[in-house]
């Protein structure tokens, strides 16, 4: 199947969710609409959500083998939480309820690799970074045992970036209170709600640094700046190792609230992880390790 086809079929399968979609708006509870028609066009919209979108995206995407089965299961529940919005209120609500736990229920116990449920690779990095944010919000925020031949090291106790990333975490519900008394009720919730998932997103940050060290083994090198950026260095895509910068290079940096005291040569381009699943080349990384010296002596074999 050529790259145009492809696209092709992609294409119009997100033109005709888009479609379904705007007719829900449209058309749904529409005053100039006659009365008598409305359960017709609400059963029509409910009919488009449940089958129409699930068996369009399978004959388009599943069936040809652009995409796999099992994202099938997370188009499916969407259109039924998206279709259940046009049903009775109670109604509307138990079937929206009852997809999403059998969605996370599926997720659980069948899904190995989140890129298998989602339709494409931006989507499924998106979702693996909120994953993530809750997972160091909220987890355990131990580091995994490492190998007998590896070494950790920290980036974030010296700097004390962790107690700064906690504290403006402490900070922001205390301002979303104020937004009450001086924006609009609506639009105050709405800013309450982005700041109470920005306090969640600032406490993931700051446990982050301390579940997720560098990591210096004999074969490969992880540099990590907590959940903020990562990357994994093999020992013969080393050019050299110095204590002060090439200033023809530009470095990823792996460092929080503290000046750089290690930098890494690379012989090619290696690729640095960033948040929600965006990545960047880069030819060197500078580090701040809280025991810069031990570290130096541990990449440099010294």
């Amino acid at each position: 199947m050529t790259t145009a086809i492809r696209t092709a079929r992609y294409l119009t399968f997100i033109a005709l969710a888009v479609t379904v979609n705007l007719l829900v708006f449209t058309l749904h509870s529409a005053s100039w609409f006659p009365a008598s028609r409305q359960d017709f066009v609400r059963a029509g919209l409910v009919f488009d959500c449940f089958i129409t979108i699930p068996l369009c995206y399978w004959l388009l995407l599943v069936r040809p083998g652009l995409r796999g089965k099992t994202s099938l299961v997370l188009i499916g529940a969407l259109s039924v939480i998206r279709g259940a919005y046009l049903l009775p209120s109670r109604a509307g609500v138990l079937l929206g309820i009852a997809a999403e736990a059998g969605l996370i229920i599926y997720i659980v116990t069948k899904v190995k690799r989140i890129e298998d449920l989602f339709p494409s690779k931006t989507l499924a990095r998106i979702a693996r970074a909120e994953i993530d944010v809750y997972r160091y919000a909220f987890g355990s925020g131990k580091p995994a045992t490492l190998a007998a031949n590896a070494r950790a090291f920290t980036i974030h106790e010296a700097s004390g970036a962790a107690s700064l990333f906690w504290l403006m975490a402490c900070l922001t519900p205390i301002e979303a209170g104020v937004i009450h008394f001086i924006l609009p009720t609506k639009l105050a919730w709405i800013l309450t709600g982005l700041s109470i998932y920005g306090a969640v997103w600032m406490i993931a940050v700051a446990r982050s640094f301390n579940a997720l060290p560098i990591v210096v083994e004999s074969e490969v090198i992880t540099l990590r700046r907590g959940m903020l950026a990562s990357m994994y260095i093999p020992r013969d895509a080393i050019a050299s190792i110095s204590r002060k910068p090439d200033t023809s290079i530009k470095y990823a940096r792996f460092a929080v609230l503290a000046d750089p005291a290690v930098y890494i040569d690379f012989k090619t381009p290696l690729t640095v992880e960033l948040p929600m699943g965006f990545t960047r080349q880069v030819r060197g990384a500078s580090v701040a390790s809280d025991d810069a010296p031990g570290f130096f002596n541990a990449i440099s074999g010294t």
